[in-house]
């Protein structure tokens, strides 16, 4: 019985030895792998989704501006995240702060759907001149055309990201590069 259990215990060890050495041997392999960064994941995406599904990379202007029908100019801010703002002396505008409270723009307009397109259109990475239908009824319809859009194209790119990583963080850094590469 003790030659059986010495046997038992070499074989064991033995055993144990080799995954440890097979551990090792996949450790210091992953180690030399390159790791992929959230921007070549987000280059990778963009360059699939430009030649499979070119559509989700329609611009705001030309593919939902209709420039035949009259227009209004505005100059947005290069950053600051976009809301609507009204009070007692303004009705319509964009208010863009910077953190908590720092305000670094307020851009009245001149009708609400103005100022809701204009809002959806700085927080979705479009800055600079950036034009609006004049037209109420023209900026409602382009408002909603170009909203329906984004929902779509942002839930496209959110499933093309989750495809390839389960990380949350990742994914933001990913989306962002996403997001910026479409703006460009």
């Amino acid at each position: 019985m003790i030659d059986e259990l010495y046997t038992y215990l070499k074989e064991f060890f033995k055993a144990t030895r080799l995954k440890e050495e097979k551990a090792i041997i996949n450790k210091n392999t992953t180690r030399r792998r390159e790791r992929v960064h959230p921007a070549d994941i987000a280059a990778q995406i963009f360059k699939d989704v430009s030649e499979k599904d070119p559509d989700l990379l329609r611009q705001y202007d030309p593919h939902f501006l209709d420039k035949s029908q009259p227009f209004d100019t505005y100059d947005l801010p290069a950053d600051g995240e976009a809301k609507p703002y009204s009070d007692m002396l303004v009705t319509q505008a964009i208010k863009f702060t910077k953190g908590a409270k720092k305000q670094v723009a307020l851009i009245a307009t001149i009708t609400g759907s103005q100022a809701q397109l204009i809002t959806l259109l700085a927080n979705t990475g479009t800055r600079s001149l950036v034009r609006v239908p004049h037209n109420e009824a023209d900026c409602i319809r382009t408002l909603e055309e170009y909203r329906e859009f984004v929902d779509h194209r942002d839930e496209r790119m959110k499933e093309l990201i989750q495809d390839r990583t389960s990380d949350e963080d990742t994914q933001e850094k990913i989306l962002a590069g996403l997001i910026s590469l479409m703006n460009h």
